[in-house]
């Protein structure tokens, strides 16, 4: 064919290819109009960051949607959010089209005859345009195609592109001669592959469908050489955002930087999708293959090909199964649509969420549609002319055929309708109003000034912003940080280009400890001059120097200096935050736990059909307001419950389990306030329900962070011991001391209280906690059994107040009560190692390994004690019984090889070196012993080699 002549498809169909299509777009574009997603909401939040610009990390995917929202970049922050979703509604309602254009040029095989239907015979059918209302109306209202239509989650342009890929290849099916539709779809695969790494996943079946149109013409090399031309210019727009971001500013690296993290960050999406999908869940993604791509391969057979039988028994029998196989998968993909355990919503739901698995639905609605005009041909098929008893055979025959084939479409026809009204009110839900509502209120919460806000999840922190935006008036407003972001250098540089006057730390290093201090003096700092709020209740190493007074949903920031205990709230506080309390809850509170209640308690599914016809799904929106609201509303219920105003807190906490059933932390506290009422002394331990509860969230910092502050004594204790091995001291402290207020006779918090303390080197605050512990004849007695527990505080303390004086006088005291008690024994061969008195260390190390011979501990330290009063050889022998007792015991080892280094025995130092970097890779002292024989045997390049490995294994 000569270039340039592009052919036009004979017989064209005014209905099939221009109304139906068109009816649909309009259809489709007012139906997410008007179910449309509001301006701000969990599903749109990172889309409105990226828009807005508030992202510090540039976009570096889904250039289309980046390069089609351009425009809206100048409106307002309302009108932009509403804008986009508009967008998207349009961008949904063009799939649609699409899809029905597809569906309308897809040639049908003949039911009876062999051959496929011609243009002409397509449209002496009647309603042959059913296939494809069926096929775009029920992709239309899918409940994620129609929940990602009506909101702009990003999603849809990645469809936009398939759906626009299928139609090229469609139409190339139709017009083999021309194979500029080829040339479109390749280009379009690569965009919809630099678009978005999921487009990968549908690049083999692309390739199997220009491969069976094209067949033996498929491997002609100026045809490959074509097609992989166009397809690596669509991929070449992979370089697009990077260019764009280097051109603009948008980011400190360099062009070949950019876009070398784009294609890092794009290869290893691919390598995580295909591990979820194949490692990560394999049978549902078989059984996702089997009801979404099966159906197109059978689709695209010929099954006259396949019955080659010229008796009429066996071509009756292939025409049977034909029949059944194709009305089948009609029922399959039509049950698919209404989101089954087998569906793809399904799937993504046991993947995650990581996926959406929209392309899927768009093949499922293709194959439909194509089953669908199919059965409405084979209702129309005529039985043949025959004669006497073969002709009422053949009539009856037919008649079942027909009727079956006619339920079938019914079914079919009617479950567009049934599958609306089931979404409709999941979505209307699921676009709750409530959500910027809540935000808004925040907002409000803000001063209008030049204050920083932190927030720690990023959703939150993505419509904090926006509310901020919204309700903020020209002049300064609160600058609202991602927290967890801070310890990132890219993003302190980011801010420190943006916003000069938050002046950010500039740390010289990046590893992470140094990065933290100096965050948490960038904050001591700021505080004296910037107002300072956090946006939930929040635990970590910024609240070591700082605490938080709870302003309506808003927590202000002030400096906690020396003190380990904040100061408790004013009363003017606390009745203020009441009030706010009680306005939300008629405004908001109140309709966001009818929506909830409504979620939480849906009645059991009758049968199979009813759990597909009735709606299951639950509204995310809601639910995740639900525990936002939830979190804050048990913080404050805390708060009421320490002033003492112990009915508001049960209100409190009453309300948040109202709007998150399963918060732990609102549960635990109820019962404690349960308890307080009812005047019950508090114990320290904990339910069984409330520990499966904990288990389902792993871990205890991860429950507080879900669900807001425990006041439970268990809970509240535990916290404290997270705290205390994490290095918040000031933190542990305060929640041993609740414990202690809650359970006053439990003598567990006040010995962790007291550690604590003297790890603060606050010695007077613990030398009262020990004189507590001493005097009281409860907490005493409980102590009995474990006599070395006050004496071991006593000495901590005497030792950190640089007493050892009186630390050694204390277990002088201790040793003559208790004289084999091994704790303090052990205790004070410690005390006397660091006060370096090794005489009196190698009395009590002898004593302690007259009752345990095998101590390793206790050999390990008499080894280290002979080498200290000048017995090395002696102390080889108890390193060396060390090592029998635990072979890979790294101060053992470590010490004997010191020891063989001094001696000069070099070849038995370099063994124990070298079987402990076996055992411990990094480390440092291994690698300093080695470097040190290596420069004794005059070998300097491996001294180098090893002092060069000591350096970067030392921290």
């Amino acid at each position: 064919m000569k270039p340039g002549i592009v052919p036009r498809i004979n017989q064209v169909d005014n209905l099939t290819l221009r109304v139906i299509p068109l009816l649909t777009v309009g259809v489709a574009f007012v139906l997410y109009v008007l179910t449309l997603d509001t301006w701000m909401s969990f599903s749109n939040a990172i889309t409105l960051v990226h828009l807005k610009g508030w992202n510090w990390e540039p976009q570096q995917t889904n250039f289309v949607h980046f390069v089609l929202s351009l425009p809206l970049k100048i409106l307002p922050v309302k009108a932009a959010g509403i804008a986009s979703n508009v967008l998207t509604a349009a961008i949904a309602a063009l799939i649609l089209g699409l899809v029905s254009l597809s569906i309308a040029l897809i040639p049908v095989e003949n039911p009876v005859e062999s051959p496929l239907l011609s243009r002409p015979q397509l449209g002496k059918a009647r309603f042959i345009w059913i296939g494809q209302v069926i096929g775009a109306g029920l992709l239309g209202v899918q409940l994620s195609f129609w929940l990602n239509a009506s909101s702009d989650t990003g999603f849809m342009v990645n469809v936009l592109v398939l759906a626009a890929v299928i139609y090229c290849i469609v139409r190339a099916a139709a017009e083999k001669h021309y194979y500029g539709w080829f040339y479109r779809s390749a280009f379009l695969m690569g965009i919809a592959m630099a678009n978005y790494w999921g487009a990968i996943g549908y690049l083999p079946l692309y390739l199997v469908a220009v491969f069976w149109i094209r067949k033996v013409g498929f491997f002609r090399p100026k045809f490959l050489l074509r097609m992989a031309g166009y397809g690596l210019l669509g991929v070449s727009f992979l370089a697009f955002l990077p260019l764009v971001n280097a051109i603009f500013g948008a980011t400190e690296t360099s062009l070949w930087q950019s876009l070398k993290q784009t294609v890092v960050g794009f290869k290893n999406s691919v390598v995580f999708g295909f591990k979820i999908m194949y490692w990560g869940n394999r049978e549902a993604t078989v059984v996702l293959l089997l009801v979404t791509v099966l159906p197109v391969l059978v689709m695209a057979f010929r099954w006259h090909a396949l019955v080659t039988d010229t008796s009429k028994l066996g071509a009756s029998f292939g025409n049977f199964m034909r029949h059944a196989v194709h009305l089948f998968l009609l029922v399959v993909l039509v049950s698919v649509m209404f989101d089954p355990p087998y569906s793809p919503r399904a799937a993504s739901a046991s993947f995650g969420g990581v996926v959406q698995f929209l392309g899927l639905y768009l093949l499922c609605a293709i194959a439909l549609g194509y089953f669908a005009k199919y059965a409405v041909f084979l209702f129309h098929v005529k039985p043949e002319e025959r004669l006497g008893p073969v002709q009422r055979r053949v009539n009856f025959i037919a008649g079942v055929r027909k009727a079956v084939t006619g339920i079938i479409l019914a079914v079919a026809c009617i479950a567009p309708v049934v599958l609306f009204v089931r979404n409709l009110s999941v979505v209307r839900k699921e676009h709750l109003k409530l959500v910027p509502q809540y935000f808004v209120r925040q907002a409000e919460c803000l001063p209008q000034s030049n204050s920083i806000v932190l927030v720690n999840d990023f959703s939150h922190w993505a419509l904090l912003q926006a509310a901020v935006a919204s309700v903020g008036k020209r002049g300064p407003a609160p600058l609202v940080l991602h927290a967890p972001s801070l310890e990132n250098p890219a993003y302190l540089g980011w801010l420190r280009k943006r916003y000069r006057w938050v002046n950010p730390p500039f740390p010289s290093e990046t590893n992470q400890l140094q990065l933290r201090m100096a965050l948490v003096q960038w904050l001591s700092e700021i505080l004296t001059n910037t107002p300072v709020y956090y946006g939930e209740f929040n635990f970590g190493y910024y609240y070591e120097v700082a605490y938080g007074m709870p302003r309506g949903l808003v927590y202000e920031v002030y400096p906690l200096g020396m003190n380990v205990v904040p100061p408790a709230i004013p009363e003017h506080i606390v009745a203020s935050n009441n009030v706010f309390w009680d306005e939300l809850d008629k405004v908001l509170l109140d309709p966001l736990v009818r929506i909830v209640s409504q979620l939480t308690n849906l009645p059991p599914a009758r049968s199979a059909f009813w759990q597909i016809v009735s709606p299951r799904h639950y509204s995310q929106s809601a639910l995740r307001l639900g525990v936002i609201s939830a979190k804050a509303l048990n913080a404050w219920g805390v708060e009421n419950q320490k002033c003492g105003q112990v009915a508001r807190a049960q209100w409190c906490f009453n309300r948040a389990l109202q709007l998150n059933p399963m918060s732990l932390g609102a549960m635990a506290n109820l019962d404690t306030n349960l308890r307080l009422q009812r005047k019950e002394q508090l114990e320290l331990t904990v339910s069984q329900e409330h520990l499966a509860l904990l288990d389902r969230y792993g871990k205890l910092d991860i429950a507080l962070s879900y669900n807001g502050p425990f006041d439970h004594p268990w809970f509240t204790h535990q916290i404290g011991i997270e705290f205390w091995s994490g290095g918040l001291l000031k933190q542990a402290a305060q929640s041993f001391i609740r414990v202690t207020e809650l359970v006053p006779d439990n003598p567990s918090a006040y010995v962790n209280l007291a550690q604590v303390y003297n790890a603060l080197q606050f010695t007077n605050q613990a030398h009262q906690v020990i004189h507590k512990l001493k005097s009281d004849p409860k907490l005493r007695e409980t102590l009995k059994m474990q006599a070395h527990v006050i004496p071991e505080l006593e000495i901590q303390n005497c030792v950190v107040s640089g007493d050892f004086a009186g630390a050694d006088q204390v277990l002088r005291n201790a040793l003559a009560e208790n004289p084999n008690n091994i704790n303090l024994l052990s205790l004070g061969v410690n005390l006397y190692i660091m006060s370096k008195m090794y005489t009196n260390a190698l009395e009590l190390v002898d004593r302690l390994l007259a009752i345990q011979p095998t101590n390793v501990v206790a050999v390990i330290n008499k080894g280290y004690l002979l080498s200290q009063v000048g017995n090395p050889q002696t102390a080889l022998e108890y390193f060396s019984q060390a090592l029998l007792l635990q072979p890979n015991n790294f101060d053992a080892r470590v010490n004997r090889a010191i020891i063989y280094l001094q001696l000069g025995m070099l070849d038995e130092a370099e063994s124990d070196y070298a079987r402990l970097k076996q055992l411990y890779p990094t480390a440092a002292v291994a690698d300093y012993g080695l470097a040190e024989i290596a420069l004794r045997r005059g070998n300097t390049n491996e001294a180098i080699k090893y002092l060069e490995l000591f350096l970067s294994n030392t921290p």
